[in-house]
């Protein structure tokens, strides 16, 4: 197993470095905004081992949604980290009076550079028309990464793009009360992908702007790790049985 060093934190703010065995500070955040700017945002943040999850929403102590100035708010998230390298994220967030940007920040997880990686990503979103207010015989989703896409995958520090995922389908009609979906991966998922750049961080983005009083919620991984030599023998698409065999 490589020596990895881990530094986790929210987007924009380096905040704590450990060995692998120390304890490491990791946060996920939600940031929410309308036609008038930035409506509001929160931090989750929980320290832990170097390998680690959280979970917050209902159940959790003392819980209560977090809400918004134009009315939005978050019901939950949950988020992880392994030094393979890895990070996973997932929320349940509802539009306010006025169409809502989300912006869903995954952990931030730096290591040892990587020459040579090779990634895997995967991401989920579904939407909920509501039934009691908005256009309740539409969803409107409209993903703000490149090409109209609704999560990215990135890397040093939000320079290089590993995959842009789920192309935001606009406004579509949707019965109130009733849900849609849209998944999206790499080209070989679940196989991996050559990474056409060193790496030395990694964080994913959910990015999408969500019609008035209508809900989301969202999952997604994404992992990197050193191209093994084998590679050219086995084609990536061959690397998921050999990464099983690893574990």
């Amino acid at each position: 197993m490589r020596a990895v060093n881990y530094l986790v934190a929210a987007a924009g703010a380096l905040i704590t470095a450990t060995s692998v065995m120390g304890a490491v500070v990791a946060q996920i955040e939600v940031i929410a905004s309308d036609d008038s700017g930035v409506v509001g945002s929160h931090v989750w943040t929980t320290t832990v081992g170097a390998d680690g999850s959280y979970s917050w929403g209902p159940g959790s102590p003392g819980y209560s949604p977090v809400t918004f100035s134009n009315g939005s708010f978050v019901e939950s998230v949950s988020f992880g980290w392994i030094h393979d390298p890895q990070v996973t994220s997932s929320f349940n967030v509802t539009s306010g009076i006025t169409q809502t940007t989300f912006t869903i920040n995954s952990a931030l997880l730096s290591f040892d550079p990587i020459a040579s990686p090779i990634g895997v990503a995967s991401a989920f979103i579904g939407v909920t028309n509501s039934s009691f207010g908005g256009n309740t015989g539409s969803i409107t989703l409209n993903g703000l990464h490149a090409g109209g896409a609704i999560f990215a995958a990135r890397a040093n520090g939000n320079v290089d793009t590993f995959a842009n995922l789920i192309a935001g389908p606009g406004t579509v009609a949707v019965a109130p009360g009733l849900s849609v979906s849209y998944v999206g991966a790499n080209p070989s998922s679940p196989g991996y992908d050559i990474v056409p750049f060193a790496a030395s961080d990694m964080q994913s983005q959910f990015k999408f702007s969500l019609s008035s009083f209508d809900s989301a919620s969202g999952t997604s991984t994404y992992e990197i790790i050193p191209a093994p030599g084998a590679a050219a023998l086995l084609g990536l698409g061959g690397l998921v049985a050999l990464r099983r065999r690893r574990s």
